[in-house]
């Protein structure tokens, strides 16, 4: 066996026995208030009630695709005193 293929075999392997970040922190969320905060800047907020390989369905309706999303976080953001959103930043 080549040395690629032994990597490729190893790569394999790991992805049967342990679950990505990205589905553990999703399964996480399940059924909680998200908000997806898009690559394009808009803010998407709502019930996360599914989610596949490509796509995370919001409030059972909206459809986003993964490769559209910069950051999910759970809960929604808190306004400041001024109107802007808090700073999650420390």
């Amino acid at each position: 066996m080549t040395e690629a293929a032994a990597i490729y075999e190893v790569g394999k392997q790991e992805k049967k026995t342990a679950p990505d970040m990205q589905q553990l922190m999703l399964r996480n969320f399940m059924g909680n208030t998200i908000t997806a905060h898009l690559v394009n800047g808009f803010r998407m907020i709502g019930k996360l009630t599914a989610h596949d390989r490509y796509t995370i369905i919001l409030d059972g309706r909206q459809m986003i695709f993964k490769h559209a999303i910069a950051t999910i976080q759970q809960g929604v953001p808190q306004p400041r005193r001024n109107g802007h959103e808090e700073d999650q930043r420390a």
